[in-house]
């Protein structure tokens, strides 16, 4: 009978503390489940009221290129756009108003939607007191020129006005006669410097490539040129006007 007693008190010990141990599982889990609603409740608010501050965030208007513009490209009021971005450290660098972008040139080529910054454009070059216009029909135009940059002119023909016979001759006394004079003559003449008609020429504006017709073209007997208007000195629009009537005139970047 004691025996009996004593297995059912340790029975009903086990149970109880069996129970206790239940009892505090379901109460740490509920802690948890509690701080992890709270949790998630914060990141929500957090969320929301970052969505809130943008969007009372200050918005300006900047200007954006309407279209793809070329590199030396003169800015036309179809050419730019007005979108709104938020205020943000770059603001001083954009471009406010279409007004202040018209009229002036792009210093790189401009793609669609791309704001306009203070470095992106640039006046249109005016001729200076002293200087020139000239318009020029050259031979050759580098690939990279653009309105506004600065080339130098110069032309396959001598700066002098000795033909090229009368140097063969002289040329053909100074070596004695010898039988290879014409051959020597002509190295010579490839290698003779070019005439630099002008060191800083700066362009104004590149026309399109002449349309002459083929009648003209056998006439004249000279390739498809592109007329190019220049900056230049008067003295040396005279000698390009000189020039040009006797020998290709080339544009060369620096």
């Amino acid at each position: 009978m004691f025996d009996l007693f004593r297995s059912h008190s340790y029975g009903s010990r086990w149970q109880s503390r069996s129970s206790y141990d239940s009892l505090q599982r379901r109460r740490l889990q509920a802690h948890l489940r509690h701080l992890l609603i709270v949790l998630l409740s914060g990141l929500t608010v957090f969320a929301v009221c970052q969505s809130i501050v943008q969007g009372l965030q200050r918005q300006i208007q900047v200007v954006v290129a309407a279209r793809n513009v070329a590199r030396g490209a003169t800015l036309r009021a179809e050419d730019l756009g007005i979108v709104k971005v938020p205020d943000s450290a770059m603001t001083p660098h954009f471009i406010l108003s279409i007004g202040a972008a018209e009229g002036r040139q792009s210093q790189t080529e401009l793609k669609t939607g791309q704001p306009l910054v203070d470095g992106s454009i640039k006046d249109s070059p005016g001729i200076a007191s002293g200087r020139t216009s000239i318009q020029i029909r050259l031979a050759s135009v580098p690939a990279q020129i653009a309105t506004g940059d600065s080339v130098r002119l110069v032309s396959s023909g001598t700066c002098s006005s000795r033909s090229t016979t009368e140097d063969a001759q002289h040329e053909g006394n100074d070596l004695n006669g010898l039988d290879e004079s014409s051959s020597n003559d002509e190295s010579n003449s490839v290698l003779e410097p070019l005439c630099v008609l002008a060191d800083e020429a700066q362009v104004l504006q590149i026309a399109e490539k002449s349309n002459e017709t083929l009648l003209n073209s056998i006439t004249s007997n000279r390739e498809e040129e592109t007329a190019v208007i220049f900056c230049v000195s008067p003295e040396e629009a005279m000698a390009i006007l000189r020039q040009q009537e006797q020998a290709p005139i080339l544009a060369v970047s620096d």
